[in-house]
């Protein structure tokens, strides 16, 4: 019980800053978004911040965003409710399983403007010029031909649009992890990262660093 209310508390500091208030129709969304996390997902409202870095790459109503490398929809559905009935999100994954599992959430949540897409190892299979936002959480280093799928990303952004990535931060992890393999954190290195992206042709036009553990960079194409 006491668990759950420091999860709740929690939960809803982080839904405004300091003398801002909150529609309570945004707030009962939410929490029936977080009510349907996975148990092994609840932690990761302390360490990731979702509603916070959702704000802090700057996504709004109305926009299309997709989540590529949507996982089980934490992000997703999240996504959904701030982008609201006007905007859309594209939830990517190459696991049907995990498709089946945010289309259920998505009902569960009563969000109609989430669209799930099947993507590949090469493709994110997205549309054409149908992005303003792309994000990717903890998904970068699972992909197997990068260089694919990155060009894909940047077809499927709008003009002005760019792609968000949030992965490990090895300089905030290693004092917790002092024995971190080698080829497991330097995956994580942010000159690797920015490397691959400018090869594809994007540009670092933003880092973000407020999380604990954890960095976003914003990416936009060079053309």
């Amino acid at each position: 019980m006491l668990r759950n209310l420091l999860f709740f508390c929690v939960f809803l500091s982080t839904l405004a800053s300091p003398g801002q208030t909150v529609d309570s129709t945004l707030t009962a969304q939410l929490l029936t978004v977080a009510s349907l996390d996975e148990p092994s997902d609840r932690e990761r409202l302390y360490w990731q911040l979702p509603l916070q870095t959702i704000d802090s790459i700057g996504v709004r109503g109305g926009m299309t965003v997709a989540d590529v490398g949507a996982g089980d929809g934490y992000f997703s559905l999240r996504l959904a409710v701030k982008v609201g009935e006007r905007g859309k999100v594209f939830a990517t994954e190459i696991s049907r399983e995990a498709l089946e599992k945010i289309g259920q959430k998505s009902s569960l949540a009563v969000l109609q403007n989430i669209e799930t897409v099947e993507g590949t190892g090469e493709s994110c299979c997205l549309p054409d010029s149908s992005c303003d936002v792309v994000l990717m959480v903890n998904t970068l280093h699972c992909i197997g031909k990068k260089g694919d799928f990155l060009r894909s990303v940047s077809r499927a952004l709008k003009r002005g649009g760019y792609v968000a990535v949030v992965q490990w931060s090895v300089a905030k992890m290693l004092p917790e992890l002092p024995g971190w393999a080698g080829d497991n954190r330097d995956q994580f290195l942010p000159g690797p990262t920015i490397a691959l992206f400018e090869s594809c042709g994007f540009k670092l036009v933003k880092t973000i660093d407020f999380l604990p553990v954890q960095d976003v960079f914003l990416f936009a194409l060079t053309h």
